[in-house]
């Protein structure tokens, strides 16, 4: 049962209801963090901190849930948007990275609302969540405006990576790699390393509207993978931001749409890389494409009759991916070898799930399936429930964290902690 709930405030930018015949106040927008026994939920200007065991502040419970806000209030775009916004955070070696600033990522031509991104750096280890660095977009692009940081930064080796868009003239995209470096005798800085072109797309965007757009980028080690949602996946090298390839493929989700009618897809979907592939879920293409890390080459490209809303991760091997159906996929082929097919609107799935262990939790509009990786079927293992029934809860769906003593359940507007223990079985 529920051990502690929290309700926040969502966005500025106050997303619709993508199903309106369905009783729900629309998609689940923050994906959580948690860092120790610290649940991280980031906002558009602020990051919460709550011990995910008692759901006081931290790190000092007498005080506010408020980690850290943005110097600044966020303006309200003044032109028509286009898109759902997502928030996401990142850790690593101690430190917290987010992206914070107004939602909109490619900004209208006659938008005059101050619309100004940038990415924060906080030490959780050593300094309980202290402001260490922090950069906008105009200023990681030498101080030409109208640029935006995506979703937060991927941060490998002591190097911050980010994204940035730009949507006119037309639409670019550029990848940035800085290292958090002291700067003179207690202050810390982010330091451009390098600064790459990604892609430019002739994707028409009517002048005057405002786009929204959360791409994350993936590495393995070597190389930085970007599915652009422009019909290329583009490799980078990590160390000097060198193209390495780009692959095209066919796109078709908005051939048939109007310029005006045309919408910004939205899903969350980086992609995975497991033993050598990268794994791809196009926003602009019905399709999955298996694709060689090391060159570009396409291993398989399969259609798929669902929208990918998220790409789960690889487990037994099979390539777990959800939307309103939940399906296993063989790596190597591409071929479905289970799926867990959902036709009532109200069994749909609903947020993000997560490989656990042998296991799959899948988050959908009433409960959450548990079922193994490699065959689709409930766990056998008594001590794994197969359905978490969260209606008769009172817990509204959303993202999932799994952890070792909490289950957190990030849904539109509460984010909710349930206790394995709290309850009658």
């Amino acid at each position: 049962r529920p051990t502690w709930s929290e309700k926040r405030l969502v966005s500025i930018l106050s997303p619709t209801n993508d199903r309106p015949a369905l009783p729900d106040p629309g998609p689940a927008l923050v994906h959580p963090l948690l860092w120790r026994n610290v649940l991280l939920t980031p906002l558009e200007d602020r990051i919460l901190a709550r011990d995910v065991l008692t759901g006081r502040p931290w790190p000092d419970p007498d005080d506010t849930a408020v980690l850290y806000r943005m110097g600044r209030p966020l303006a309200v775009p003044r032109e028509a948007v286009v898109g759902t916004p997502r928030f996401t955070l990142t850790t690593d070696d101690g430190r917290l990275y987010a992206r914070l600033g107004s939602p909109v990522t490619g900004v209208a031509d006659r938008e005059l609302a101050d619309v100004e991104s940038e990415l924060v750096c906080l030490d959780l280890e050593r300094a309980e969540g202290r402001l260490l660095a922090r950069v906008t977009a105009s200023e990681a692009m030498g101080g030409e405006t109208k640029w935006a940081f995506e979703g937060a930064p991927l941060v490998t080796n002591g190097r911050v990576l980010a994204l940035l868009r730009k949507v006119h003239p037309q639409t670019r995209l550029v990848a940035v790699c800085f290292e958090v470096r002291p700067v003179g005798r207690r202050g810390h800085a982010f330091q451009l390393v390098w600064r790459s072109e990604v892609c430019s797309a002739l994707e028409h965007v009517p002048d005057n509207r405002n786009v929204v757009t959360s791409l994350l980028p993936t590495t393995d080690g070597r190389r930085l993978f970007v599915s652009t949602d422009f019909g290329v996946v583009v490799a980078l090298d990590l160390e000097t931001g060198d193209p390495v390839w780009a692959t095209t493929y066919p796109g078709d989700t908005l051939a048939s749409a109007g310029d005006e009618d045309r919408t910004t897809p939205t899903a969350l979907v980086p992609p995975v890389v497991h033993d050598g592939l990268l794994f791809v879920a196009p926003n602009d293409a019905r399709r999955i494409l298996a694709i060689d890390a090391a060159d570009g080459f396409v291993r398989w490209s399969r259609p798929f009759p669902d929208a990918v809303r998220h790409v789960l991760g690889v487990g037994g091997d099979r390539l777990v991916v959800s939307g309103d159906s939940l399906w296993g996929l063989d790596v190597q082929t591409g071929a479905v070898v289970w799926a867990k097919r959902r036709f009532e609107p109200e069994s749909f799935g609903y947020g993000r799930g997560q490989l656990v262990g042998s296991s799959v939790y899948w988050p959908t509009r009433t409960g959450i399936a548990v079922v193994g990786q490699r065959d689709g079927r409930p766990s056998a293992d008594p001590a794994t429930p197969f359905w978490i029934d969260l209606a008769r809860r009172g817990v509204q769906p959303g993202n999932l964290i799994v952890g070792p003593e909490r289950l957190v359940v990030s849904g539109p507007t509460t984010t909710t902690v349930l206790s394995p223990s709290s309850g009658r079985p």
